[in-house]
């Protein structure tokens, strides 16, 4: 049975400094409205709306706690069928917050087969083709994250 860890501090520490936390809601690169730590629904499953008010740095957390149990956990729970490392789980979660796990996903086969099957070189592979210039330094960080649990704040 696979073990389905839960991101640790290390791993919280990247994703929130790959997303940022702004406690305002604000357009994020694609101009959707965004809040916290890259939150853009609500656990109540409101749309963010840059009208919305402040939150606090809790709810900040909350939400990006929500998303990952609601979503990302059962993701993993679902379909891995290989045991990660911490590392190479905390990665996966940087990964796949930042892609998520819906449509956009999904038409990533060949990287969504490797990660579900423990592909690792394809893994990383694939982490590295979905790139850009504004995405460029978190995927090298996702990698190092993956392969020996280090990252750099740039």
């Amino acid at each position: 049975m696979i073990e389905i860890f839960k991101l640790d501090q290390n791993g919280f520490d990247m994703t929130a400094f790959h997303e940022g936390c702004k406690l305002k809601p604000y357009p994020d690169s694609k101009c959707i409205p965004t809040i916290g730590i890259g939150t853009t629904i609500y656990p109540n499953g409101k749309l963010v709306s840059l009208t919305d008010l402040e939150i606090t740095l809790s709810q900040a957390y909350e939400f990006f706690n929500y998303y990952l149990e609601k979503n990302i956990y059962p993701w993993f729970e679902k379909n891995l069928k290989w045991q990660p490392t911490q590392n190479e789980f905390n990665a996966l979660i940087d990964f796949l917050y930042n892609t998520g796990v819906g449509k956009k996903f999904n038409s990533y086969v060949h990287t969504k087969e490797a990660i579900i099957n423990g592909n690792k070189d394809i893994i990383i592979a694939g982490m590295l083709s979905i790139d850009s210039i504004l995405l460029h330094k978190r995927r090298q960080n996702e990698v190092s994250m993956f392969k020996n649990g280090t990252w750099i704040k740039w």
